[in-house]
């Protein structure tokens, strides 16, 4: 908890200051407290749903930039680490040989 604590007023529905009453008796807190973890509960999930739909459009903006690649340059159908491990295996043997 925060050193430096603000003051607010919420207006609340009847039913909804009587549930937080009734919850705030049985565990024995303050209907503050209990309004703080819920509003913290919220903040949390609300954050993380806001990574996520960026992450989402993040996704979909590299899905649109990909196909715009595939449509200019093509598709390369090989093996990238294949043709780089045949290369550093040509190095390796060259250099063994005492080519280089």
């Amino acid at each position: 908890m925060s050193d430096t604590m603000h003051r607010t007023q919420l207006l609340l529905e009847p039913n909804q200051y009587k549930t937080l009453r009734t919850l705030a008796q049985q565990e024995q807190r303050s209907i503050s407290e209990i309004v703080r973890e819920i509003l913290d509960q919220y903040l949390e999930e609300n954050d993380q749903r806001t990574r996520w739909i960026r992450r989402s459009q993040a996704l979909q903006r590299l899905s649109i930039l990909r196909e715009r690649v595939q449509k200019r340059t093509g598709v390369y159908t090989g093996d990238l680490n294949a043709g780089a491990r045949e290369e550093q295996d040509e190095n390796l043997m060259r250099i063994w040989q005492g080519e280089e």
